[in-house]
């Protein structure tokens, strides 16, 4: 078959719809939210989607197949995919929540960020730990919890078009990228700002001007919010307290991790386990 004929026949799915076994759907004003699930083995035809979409991977992963190019999305990341994109899916069984986006914010988006206009596979922190916001949102339920999903997503967006528009890669000196690395690496260990200028041979103050100009956060926003990505995780992944959890993680005690942990998503991290599980 020619490619004239392959995209003729290619699916075309609308708002909402997708290829998971099971799941829930949620209109938010001009967004929606699809938390499902597929198993493993299942794999999808030829298709796209009339909207562009974030998935967040919960639980397990899958493949996507563009062309001759393939994306592997694994737990604890997020996926994005222009509207229109013809791609193939293979599940290794895998829980997520898709959020849809109307196409006359991604295009204002698209033209700031260009990596926007093509499949991505998004891990900063940040963006993942808003999106993780999200799902806890949409399972409470609790009063008023639409409007703050609208604003959730349009923070998810402004945080993904600055750190992207940015273009770390090609506008960051090698240097702030190693103690991004480093912090990234060493996130459960108090490093100092101090200690951190030190090992990049630069003052402590241009450390962090150039940090927050590049990243958007302080250094220390950037380190808690690593020390809470890899608490969702085990929160999710294990049975242990509370108290090992927040120690496991670098927190002092229990209640410094519950302070941390409600500021950052808005509810308590048993709270939060309930929901997700």
């Amino acid at each position: 078959m020619n490619a004239a004929g392959e995209f003729s026949s290619t699916l075309r799915l609308k708002a909402g719809c997708g290829f998971e076994t099971r799941g829930s759907r949620y209109d938010v004003n001009d967004f929606v939210i699809v938390d499902a699930s597929m198993p493993a083995g299942l794999c999808a035809p030829l298709h796209l989607h009339e909207r562009a979409y974030f998935t967040l991977i919960l639980h397990g992963g899958f493949e996507e197949q563009y062309g001759s190019r393939a994306l592997n999305v694994p737990a604890g990341t997020m996926n994005f995919v222009p509207s229109g994109t013809p791609h193939r899916t293979r599940s290794h069984g895998v829980r997520f929540m898709r959020m849809e986006f109307p196409d006359s914010m991604l295009a204002v988006a698209g033209a700031l960020a260009p990596i926007l206009q093509q499949p991505a596979v998004f891990t900063h922190p940040m963006s993942v730990s808003l999106a993780r916001r999200v799902v806890a949102e949409v399972r409470s339920r609790d009063h008023g919890w639409r409007l703050v999903v609208q604003g959730l997503l349009m923070e998810l967006l402004g945080h993904i078009v600055r750190d992207e528009s940015l273009s770390p890669a090609r506008r960051t000196p090698r240097w702030l990228r190693d103690v991004r690395e480093q912090l990234d690496a060493d996130w459960s260990r108090p490093l100092s700002l101090s200690e951190l200028a030190s090992a990049a041979g630069i003052h402590p103050v241009h450390l962090a001007r150039a940090f927050r100009a590049s990243y958007g956060c302080s250094v220390g926003e950037y380190r808690r919010a690593r020390q809470l990505r890899v608490a969702e995780e085990r929160l999710l992944q294990s049975d242990g307290d509370l108290c090992e959890v927040a120690l496991s993680c670098g927190f002092a005690d229990q209640s410094h991790f519950s302070k941390a942990f409600r500021r950052a998503f808005g509810i308590s991290p048993g709270e939060y386990r309930r929901i997700h599980r």
